[in-house]
């Protein structure tokens, strides 16, 4: 289950920049090899998120230092369309993740990722890319289990439904950000019990001040990159790993942008849906109402740091030549 949603969440932006980057880790952190983009260590420590956090897409050499794990599905490929007309001007291949992270212990999730959008996307509002997400982890799961005796595999399928439980707009670094948390159930669990879930999602979606260059049919283009940062965990484990989560975003480093300080990137306990408030009709010709969500309200500022914490923020990394 843990597989699928790693990797519905790569495939729904996905549809050539010629190499791939690559990103570097230093004694300060991890930086991207073309954007002026990284990602700080906490003060004292040679890890991002401590021992309990494995780099999934990441492998260390016999030297000691950290190679990217470049795999076929480890790559994201998109048809870069800059008029809108299905046609595709330009292609480009970048890492599924920048960074990826697993807890050893609860099998929680974070990660990062820059995405190129098409050109007809420029003012596409940040909110919609939720709803995208939404729709993505919701249908047929084809799921392979171990069975004893004899060790054979079962491949059957779940079906799986997925809500937004709570979103608000949000700041990081000083750009425009929306922030979600999503609930993902499985269907039949939740016909027995209203209150069961499998996930929980907390997706951030940034408009980065960043580009691609590309070609359109008669002149040069540029491609606006959009950031994803995504926190998944068993709903036992979620608040958990919030703070987290939370200290990982406040990491990030690029040039500061316009709109202030972040702010935004966890949810705040009053806010969406009821446990319970999508489950499926149990007659599929007779679709249920959805249950009409409570007002939101204003999304919650986050607090400076404390003197002390791993949450530093520390110097934006310098921009790009």
């Amino acid at each position: 289950m843990l597989k699928w949603i790693i990797s519905v969440i790569a495939l729904v932006a996905m549809a050539c920049i010629p190499r791939m980057s690559q990103g570097t880790f230093s004694e300060v952190g991890y930086h991207h090899d073309r954007f002026s983009f990284g990602i700080a260590y906490p003060e004292g420590s040679q890890e991002l998120l401590g021992c309990n956090w494995r780099l999934r897409n990441f492998t260390r050499t016999r030297r000691g230092r950290w190679q990217r794990i470049d795999r076929p599905e480890a790559r994201a490929h998109y048809a870069l369309d800059d008029d809108g007309d299905g046609r595709p001007e330009h292609r480009a291949t970048m890492p599924r993740a920048e960074i990826e992270l697993e807890n050893v212990l609860t099998q929680a999730l974070i990660w990062i990722r820059l995405e190129p959008l098409s050109g007809w996307e420029r003012g596409r509002e940040l909110r919609t890319f939720t709803r995208d997400l939404r729709e993505a982890l919701s249908g047929s799961v084809r799921v392979g289990r171990v069975a004893l005796p004899g060790h054979l595999q079962m491949v059957f399928e779940r079906e799986v439904t997925t809500e937004i439980r709570q979103q608000n707009d949000a700041v990081v670094l000083g750009y425009p950000a929306h922030a979600a948390t999503l609930e993902v159930a499985d269907v039949e669990r939740l016909r027995l019990s209203p209150d069961s879930r499998e996930w929980l999602v907390r997706a951030i979606f940034v408009a980065t001040p960043f580009t691609i260059p590309g070609r359109g049919r008669s002149e040069a283009v540029s491609y606006p990159i959009l950031m994803r940062v995504i926190y998944a965990a068993r709903p036992e484990d979620f608040d958990r790993h919030l703070p987290e989560f939370e200290r990982f975003v406040h990491q990030l480093r690029m040039p500061e942008g316009p709109e202030g300080p972040t702010r935004g990137v966890v949810p705040n306990v009053d806010q969406g849906l009821p446990l319970g408030a999508f489950l499926p009709p149990r007659n599929p010709e007779e679709p249920a109402e959805p249950a009409e969500p409570r007002p939101l309200p204003p999304p919650p500022a986050l607090s400076e740091p404390a003197e002390g914490s791993d949450a530093l923020p520390g110097p934006a990394l310098p921009p790009p030549s």
